[in-house]
């Protein structure tokens, strides 16, 4: 063989080795890289070449495929539901919760109970007025605090500015307990003055209702007066005598007295009428 004819043959040989008719490239192996599915990664790297959802950016979903390659089977899927252990089955759980792409035994997806052994306390429970401070619908906020109070479940209460012990009728407020300047029962005809309330006494001739009875009056004699007599009783109190100047025959004396004496059979003159 000449040498011309060997350097020919030399040059076919170069050619045929990087022949190849599936339009791959070879890797540093030397080993040809194909990307059939086109996804922009080739086997061995795809582990599924014939599927372009496959590949090792793809994400992993709860389908019992292996879609991001790493060998692993719906692990961390991205379509997984957190699940959060329910004791109390009120249909809301508590915990740090299971990621699972099946549903978990006694368990719920939502994870916002307060309490978890009381199926009457969760987010869809109402707020009610207790002793022991309980979030009943658990959003932090505890009796007069939360807004959606059932006020079905408080105290009316009235403000009581003089501090007497009876409010203002058109001042009622609903609490869950007394709260400072409020009273719980009403009818105090005057809020700003302690000395008249539905409890107080009747002060007779002052023209002014102390007792809320809605009239000023109160003041009459009790029992049969005669000029001779000393005491009398004046809407229970003892009444004294003094001397005589006034003449009273049907007078009411501004309020004080209501009764004439007609019956004395002669006027009776009274000048000072003093509580005993």
């Amino acid at each position: 063989m000449s040498r011309c004819t060997l350097l020919a043959v030399l040059v076919v040989g170069c050619s045929d080795k990087g022949d190849d008719s599936s339009g791959g490239s070879p890797d540093d192996s030397g080993q040809v890289a194909t990307d059939l599915d086109e996804d922009g990664f080739s086997v061995p790297e795809d582990c599924d070449d014939d599927d372009p959802a496959i590949h090792p950016e793809a994400d992993e979903t709860c389908d019992e495929v292996d879609n991001d390659c790493d060998g692993d089977v719906d692990d961390d899927p991205v379509d997984a539901m957190t699940y959060f252990s329910d004791s109390d089955g009120d249909g809301y759980g508590t915990g740090k919760g299971v990621v699972s792409c099946e549903p978990v035994a006694g368990s719920v997806e939502n994870g916002d109970d307060c309490d978890d052994a009381d199926p009457a306390i969760n987010p869809e429970s109402v707020e009610v007025c207790d002793e022991g401070g309980v979030d009943e619908d658990c959003d932090s906020l505890v009796d007069d605090e939360d807004d959606s109070l059932d006020p079905s479940t408080g105290t009316t209460l009235y403000a009581d500015a003089d501090g007497d012990g009876y409010g203002d009728a058109t001042s009622a407020i609903t609490a869950c307990g007394e709260l400072a300047g409020y009273a719980t029962i009403a009818d105090d005809c005057d809020d700003a003055d302690a000395t008249i309330s539905p409890v107080a006494e009747e002060v007779c001739g002052d023209g002014i209702d102390n007792n809320c009875d809605l009239t000023a009056e109160g003041c009459e004699w009790v029992g049969e007066v005669l000029e001779s007599d000393a005491y009398a009783e004046l809407n229970g109190a003892p009444v004294m005598y003094g001397s005589f100047g006034n003449n009273l025959a049907g007078l009411d004396a501004n309020g004080i007295l209501a009764k004439t004496f007609e019956a004395l059979g002669k006027d009776l003159k009274l000048d000072k009428v003093q509580l005993a």
